[in-house]
């Protein structure tokens, strides 16, 4: 690998008890960013659908399921961790920063406390 394929690095995704080593590919930060830019017309809910697809891929790309049963692993797996592995997507292709994201959800948190 070269010194450009270096610095690209592997994201480590340790989630729900899984323990992934994904390897960006070209194209992959331009879908993440082009998501974000069509939420604002959409709700989140096409978002987080979106998103659900993209990270699909990306893990199946290191990781194909061998059979239906493993597809439907990978869905569940994606379904119940969707927030985390939303965050920790950003995180890892430099779309946003750890502390950055920690404070947006303290503020939510305070937010939604406050209004009970």
């Amino acid at each position: 690998m070269g010194k450009y394929g270096e610095a690209l690095g592997i994201w480590e995704l340790k989630i729900g008890g899984a323990d992934f080593k994904l390897h960006p590919k070209k194209g992959d930060n331009f879908k993440l960013i082009n998501l974000a830019t069509q939420a604002k017309k959409y709700d989140e809910n096409w978002l987080l659908d979106q998103y659900a697809k993209f990270i699909k891929e990306v893990i199946s790309r290191d990781y194909p399921p061998l059979n239906e049963q493993e597809v439907l692993e990978l869905e569940e797996y994606i379904e119940f961790n969707l927030m985390e592995l939303f965050k920790e997507t950003q995180i890892a292709f430099r779309i946003a920063k750890r502390e950055d994201i920690e404070k947006r959800q303290a503020e939510l948190t305070k937010k939604l406390m406050g209004a009970q």
